[in-house]
C-alpha cells in the first residue's frame, strides 16, 4: 500500500470511528465503500501513474532528464548532459569582439539549469553573464515568482535604488542599481528563462549595457522554442 493510501485510509478510518460514536455501524460500512471507490477511481489510478512517472524522470541517476520533452528539440539539448547548458551561451552570442574570455561554467539540477560566462574588456571591467532555464515541472513557480533561485534577481528581493529599461536585440532589459553599488540587468527569454548581466560597480554599467546590446537574445529565444 503506497504512502497516499495509508493516509487516506487512516482520514477515513478516523471519520468512520467519530460517525460510529453517533450513528452506528452503519456507516463504517459506507466509510470503507467509499474508501474503496477512491481506491479504484480513475483520479486515483492517474495521481500513482503520474507521481511515479515523475520520480522516475527526474531521478538521481539523471538518465531521465528530458523525460516528457522533444527529445529531437533544441530545448532537450540544454537537459542531456550536466555541461549541456554550456550551449546557451553560444545561442546567446557571448563570444563577443573587444572582450576577453575569463571562464564559462554550467550545471544542472532537478530545477534548473544554468550557465555562466565572465568577459573582461580593455579597462579590465569584469561582466557576468548567467542564464537560467527552469525545469518544465518548475516553471509555474517561475511564472508566480515565487522560485528563489529567480527571484532573488530581481525586486524586492533585490534591494535597488533605481532601475531603467533598454531595448535590447528580440528583448527587454531593465538595468538595476542594488543598494550595495553593484549593476545587474535582467533579461527575460523564452521558456520562462532568464539571462542576468552585471558588474561589480555601478560605475561601469556602461560596459554591461554595451554587453547587453551587443548579445543574440532573438536567437537564443528561438533555440528554447525549438
Amino acid at each position: 500500500m503506497t504512502k497516499t493510501r495509508q493516509y487516506l485510509t487512516a482520514v477515513v478510518g478516523l471519520i468512520a470511528t467519530l460517525y460510529t460514536a453517533l450513528f452506528g455501524a452503519a456507516i463504517q460500512i459506507g466509510a470503507a465503500e467509499n474508501l474503496q471507490n477512491l481506491m479504484d477511481s480513475k483520479t486515483m489510478r492517474e495521481f500513482e501513474i503520474n507521481k511515479k512517472g515523475t520520480a522516475k524522470g527526474m531521478g538521481v541517476s539523471g538518465n531521465k532528464w528530458t523525460s516528457g520533452m522533444d527529445p529531437n528539440s533544441n530545448y532537450a539539448m540544454v537537459w542531456e548532459t550536466h555541461d549541456s547548458g554550456k550551449v546557451l551561451l553560444n545561442w546567446l552570442g557571448t563570444r563577443l569582439s573587444y572582450y576577453r574570455t575569463e571562464r564559462t561554467r554550467s550545471g544542472r539540477n532537478r530545477d534548473h539549469v544554468w550557465a555562466e560566462i565572465s568577459l573582461t574588456n580593455e579597462k579590465k571591467v569584469m561582466i557576468v553573464i548567467t542564464v537560467l532555464v527552469p525545469h518544465p515541472s518548475t516553471e509555474p513557480l517561475v511564472a508566480t515568482n515565487v522560485f528563489s533561485i529567480f527571484r532573488k534577481y530581481r525586486p524586492p528581493t533585490l534591494e535597488v535604488v533605481g532601475e531603467k529599461t533598454y531595448e535590447l536585440k528580440g528583448a527587454k532589459g531593465v538595468l538595476y542599481e542594488s543598494k550595495l553599488g553593484r549593476c545587474t540587468m535582467v533579461v527575460d527569454a523564452a521558456a520562462y528563462s532568464l539571462v542576468n548581466i552585471e558588474v561589480e560597480h555601478c560605475k561601469d554599467s556602461a560596459a554591461l549595457v554595451d554587453v547587453a546590446q551587443l548579445l543574440d537574445f532573438e536567437r537564443l529565444n528561438r533555440k528554447l522554442s525549438s
